[in-house]
């Protein structure tokens, strides 16, 4: 389950998987490139690791809020391919 967290004033972390994933490569490059789009200007830094994207941005820019619901609004609007698969049981 993918969770979007603050790391302090003007950092939010975003987590795909709890452990490393090889399958997460694609999504991370795609959700970074996504993000390097929609927030521009204001992005200061991003940082993707194995199971992490680390988004540093500029508060004189951009609002928290406003890069939470970036953030929300990019996971929301992900390719299928990187939807979550349900089970059946």
């Amino acid at each position: 389950m993918t969770t979007i967290s603050p790391v302090n004033e003007n950092c939010f972390l975003i987590q795909l998987a709890p452990q490393i994933d090889l399958s997460l490569i694609d999504q991370i490059a795609y959700w970074v490139t996504q993000i390097e789009l929609q927030l521009g200007a204001a992005l200061l830094d991003i940082t993707p690791s194995y199971t992490t994207i680390l988004v540093e941005y500029d508060l004189l820019q951009v609002s928290p809020l406003d890069v939470a619901k970036q953030l929300e609004a990019i996971i929301a609007l992900a390719p299928a391919r990187f939807k979550e698969k349900k089970r059946l049981i």
